[in-house]
């Protein structure tokens, strides 16, 4: 009775390690599934931030060279900005037709400095999003690797328990047998 007892807590142990070895498996796999979809979310989003990068920077070059090819820049755009404020203003009547005359490239110079640094700490943002994102990448990557090193571990010890229940169970059936063959 006492044997046959001990047996019965033994498969019952067993069982629940059996389980346990599963249910980790089950965990690792899930874990491994999920780094898999971190890690191609973040290629995906630096491959994006890259290709902004490169098409802000070939903009930013592209204004740059326009505005100095043309010889604009902030002295004329202010002394311009100066003679739209001491214009004089006529009073327009409600029938007259809207003045139709366009301005000079150089008009728009201010703007387009402006636009170019817009422009420029966008494309620094975008540098600092992605070292951020590949830092950040590092620190998620080692934290896998370390859970996944403890699951890893866990199975082992489990499998190890299995094995050692096993042995268990086989040595009490034999003590079993033998008592069996005494009485």
């Amino acid at each position: 009775m006492k044997l046959t007892s001990k047996l019965e807590e033994l498969e019952g142990t067993l069982q629940a390690t059996i389980a346990s070895i599963l249910a980790t498996k089950d965990d690792i796999s899930a874990m491994e599934d999920a780094r898999k979809e971190q890690h191609a979310a973040f290629e995906s989003a630096k491959s994006d931030d890259e290709g902004a990068v490169k098409l802000l920077a070939a903009a930013i070059e592209s204004m740059s060279a326009f505005y100095k090819n043309n010889k604009i820049d902030q002295g004329e755009i202010q002394g311009a900005a100066q003679a739209l404020v001491q214009e004089p203003v006529f009073e327009v009547s409600a029938d007259q037709a809207p003045d139709a005359t366009f301005t000079s490239a150089g008009k728009s110079g201010g703007e387009s400095k402006g636009i170019v640094s817009i422009m420029t700490m966008i494309k620094e943002d975008l540098e600092d999003e992605i070292s951020n994102g590949v830092k950040d990448e590092g620190e998620t990557q080692a934290k896998f690797e370390e859970q996944l090193g403890e699951a890893n571990t866990l199975l082992e010890e489990l499998k190890a328990k299995k094995t050692n229940l096993e042995q268990a169970i086989s040595d009490t059936n034999t003590e079993i047998d033998e008592n069996e063959v005494k009485t």
